[in-house]
C-alpha cells in the first residue's frame, strides 16, 4: 500500500541554480520526514528553456539562465523541456490578439505611454509563458497516471 499519492508539480523557468537546492530543502526534506501517514510522491516537470531573459517590470536585462539541462537536478518521473521561443510561437497569435485590442498597454497613467505598453505586454507574454507551462504539467500529471492506472491523491 502506497498510502497517499502526492504529485509535485513544477512549471515554468528555472531561473537559477539555488531554485533545485531550496526545493530539495525547503520541500522535500521535510516531507521525508513526515512519517504520520504513508505515502508517495512523484515530482513532475515542465520547463521553458532560454539562454537569457530581459524582464523589465524586474529590471533584470540580458539576464543569464542557467543551462538547458538544470531541470534534471528536481529527478522528475516525467517531464518537458521547450524552447521558450516556440513557445513564445504558439502563443504569438494570441498576443497579436491582446494587442490589437490594446489590453497589453493598460497602463495609460504613465508618462511614457510606449513604455508602459512595452512593460505591460512583456508581463503579459510572462503571464502566458506560465499559463502554458501551467497546463503543460497538468498534462505530465494525468498522462502518468493513465500510464500508471493510479490517481494522485494531492497534486
Amino acid at each position: 500500500n502506497e498510502g497517499i499519492r502526492i504529485a509535485i508539480a513544477l512549471f515554468g523557468l528555472i531561473r537559477h541554480n539555488a531554485t533545485a537546492i531550496n526545493f530539495e530543502n525547503m520541500l522535500l526534506k521535510p516531507l521525508l520526514k513526515y512519517q504520520d501517514h504513508a505515502y508517495s510522491a512523484d515530482v513532475l516537470l515542465h520547463t521553458n528553456v532560454v539562454d537569457r531573459i530581459n524582464n523589465p517590470r524586474g529590471k533584470e536585462v540580458n539576464v543569464e539562465l542557467p543551462g538547458p539541462d538544470a531541470w534534471e537536478a528536481f529527478r522528475p518521473c516525467r517531464y518537458s523541456v521547450e524552447d521558450q521561443g516556440v513557445i513564445d510561437y504558439k502563443l504569438s497569435p494570441l498576443i497579436r490578439s491582446f494587442r490589437k485590442t490594446q489590453l497589453a498597454g493598460i497602463h495609460r497613467t504613465r508618462t511614457n505611454i510606449q513604455q508602459g505598453r512595452e512593460e505591460n505586454s512583456a508581463s503579459l507574454m510572462n503571464l502566458l509563458r506560465a499559463l502554458y507551462s501551467l497546463r503543460a504539467s497538468g498534462g505530465l500529471i494525468r498522462g502518468h497516471e493513465v500510464a500508471t492506472g493510479r490517481t494522485y491523491d494531492v497534486v
